[in-house]
């Protein structure tokens, strides 16, 4: 009785387990697709970071 949980699990995986790869491998593209994006985005409307580096600072203040 205690093995035949297990005994389910592991049948399962082993007839579904192909196609948890590919999902997983889709939504990893997926996710660096969205990435990208973002970034392009970012760099393109000039953030916040970037006015900031322009911004001539003091080694020391005076």
């Amino acid at each position: 009785m205690l093995l035949l949980p297990f005994l389910g699990v592991f049948i399962h995986v082993i007839a579904r387990g192909h196609g948890m790869s590919e999902r997983e491998a889709e939504r990893a593209d997926r996710q660096q697709k969205q990435l990208q994006a973002y970034l392009r985005e970012t760099v393109s409307t000039g953030d916040e970071a970037s006015r900031h580096a322009r911004i001539p600072w003091r080694s020391s203040p005076n």
